[in-house]
């Protein structure tokens, strides 16, 4: 019978120009001129929202807020204040969907006032970051210097993202032999044990 094999194909093209959708929206984050461009993947307000989110992580937290309540609601215009002082540089989303940056932020340090900063996380629909982690921080350099080395840098993290790796690299202050990143509190401090799995 034709028809009825006609209709059960019909009924599965919805379903194939839904997949084919999403792959495509998936490859044109990494099919662009500049493929590791943010806004490839994200409008404008998006990325606001985005950046706003890593600040929460990376940045500076308000006086009373720890790693647990720094994400409580009354605390956001903090980071919304401090995020334009935060630039996206490098972005990437990889096959396993974990989602890397390459950022430019303030450093409180004499010898200048910017540093890169690389991880990763994943995200879901609401743009809520989960598994965030930074990567490595680099040392306070003109930011000529980072954006010169925002390629090497980023391209390098994307192949390793080990802290044994990243204690070896030049260019990066942290991981260092003292001060480590906490996967759980997810920030830098001195009293971290990282077990061999997490090497």
């Amino acid at each position: 019978m034709i028809i009825p094999r006609l209709r059960k194909s019909l009924a599965n093209v919805p379903v194939f120009i839904m997949c084919i959708l999403f792959v495509v929206i998936i490859a044109s984050c990494a099919t662009k001129e500049n493929k590791y461009d943010a806004a490839n993947c994200f409008s404008a307000d998006e990325l606001n929202t985005l950046m706003v989110n890593i600040v929460t992580y990376v940045g500076v937290k308000p006086r009373h807020a720890n790693y647990i309540t720094r994400h409580e609601a009354h605390y956001r215009n903090h980071y919304i204040q401090q995020a334009n002082a935060y630039e996206m540089i490098r972005y990437f989303v990889d096959i396993q969907d974990y989602h890397y940056f390459y950022i430019i932020r303030p450093a409180r340090h004499p010898l200048g006032n910017k540093r890169a900063v690389g991880g990763r996380f994943t995200i879901d629909t609401d743009l809520h970051l989960r598994d965030f982690e930074e990567i490595f921080v680099t040392h306070v350099m003109e930011v000529d210097v980072l954006l010169e080395l925002a390629d090497e840098l980023f391209e390098e993290m994307l192949q390793d993202q080990s802290t044994a790796h990243w204690q070896q690299n030049a260019h990066a202050e942290w991981p260092d032999d003292r001060l480590l990143y906490d996967f759980e509190k997810k920030e830098w401090r001195y009293d971290v044990i990282l077990l061999d799995g997490e090497l």
